[in-house]
């Protein structure tokens, strides 16, 4: 169904002020300078739109056929030992309601390394067929390893860093929901559930508490050159750090054919991308991140290639052709 474009303009005001009211209170009730520049407050860039299952289980298996995803990125350029980071994940559409999911994700900042998988359990729930209103949920079972490498160490060996590596790995879960309708998206996610509840010597901050989103997709008449427009504002809850507000848009051309997007982070740096598909059954997206404030000074921007498989589409059905 195609609203006038006076009904979008003016709910993206509302919404516009509305978001501007929220970041103007955060930033005032948090602001201060961020000195630890971690992975955790660096998130993979394609889980704002062209994958949105790295940031919450319960987008997992929405639209139809099997998603394939990779992502690398390397952080700090020019700095010796940056984080390296790698992601795949795969989810599909099990029934009409019920979809599975796998992630696999690797970081390795200097001596420290971090390998996470996490099988995931969504259910999608139609509310209004005609309107295209659902409530998602997504439980996933989570594997964390972390160790620190002895290569490239000096000197004696720390018992410390046998004691880090001797611990067990940890079995965690992430939990997720969201609310959807032909334009709105809403969806909240909380990482690492029973790690909250868990006392760690070696890791007492920057842990992630929740992800929140709200996006609203404008669709323009068939023949546009502009497809469609999303703008999205992000809340990001870490411990020991102030809550972290990504806001922008993306923006959709040639039926589709390829993408922009830009997200602005209340880091004091940007995120930018561009991406192509075909047919979407293939994908392609670039992005740039540049530094935080911290570190403009020592090192340029990152980084990031994302590629993108969308297969089976006409075999496998899904809840609704909803981007991830």
């Amino acid at each position: 169904m195609k609203y006038p474009y006076t009904y979008h303009f003016k709910l993206i005001t509302k919404t516009a002020l509305a978001v501007a009211a929220l970041v103007s209170f955060s930033l005032g009730a948090h602001a201060q300078e961020l000195g630890n520049e971690t992975q955790t407050q660096h998130p993979l860039g394609a889980q704002y739109f062209m994958n949105q299952y790295l940031a919450n289980p319960a987008m997992a298996g929405l639209g139809t056929g099997l998603k394939l995803d990779f992502a690398h990125r390397r952080l700090w350029q020019g700095i010796e030992g940056a984080p390296v980071t790698t992601s795949a994940t795969a989810n599909i559409p099990v029934t009409d309601r019920v979809a599975a999911g796998l992630q696999l994700y690797h970081d390795k900042a200097g001596l420290l390394s971090q390998t996470r998988v996490a099988v995931t359990y969504a259910y999608h729930l139609p509310l209004n067929l005609e309107k295209g209103t659902a409530l998602h949920f997504g439980l996933s079972g989570v594997l964390d390893n972390k160790r620190i490498t002895s290569k490239g160490m000096e000197g004696d060996p720390d018992p410390a860093v046998a004691r880090y590596n001797n611990r067990d790995n940890f079995f965690d879960a992430d939990f997720g929901m969201a609310y959807t309708n032909e334009h709105l998206t809403l969806q909240a996610s909380v990482p690492s559930l029973f790690a909250k509840f868990t006392k760690d010597e070696y890791e007492s901050f920057n842990k992630p508490l929740f992800f929140a989103a709200a996006s609203y997709k404008v669709t323009t008449d068939e023949g546009s050159t502009i497809t469609s427009v999303e703008p999205k504002i992000c809340v990001r809850g870490i411990k020991g750090e102030s809550s972290m507000i990504d806001i922008g848009a993306n923006v959709a051309v040639l039926n589709d054919l390829a993408n922009v997007f830009a997200m602005y982070h209340s880091t004091r740096n940007f995120s930018a991308g561009m991406g192509f598909n075909f047919k979407q059954n293939a994908g392609l997206q670039l992005i740039y991140n540049s530094q935080t404030s911290g570190l403009k000074n020592y090192t340029d921007g990152a980084f990031e290639i994302n590629l993108h498989l969308n297969l089976f589409r006409k075999l496998v059905p899904g809840t609704q052709e909803q981007q991830q």
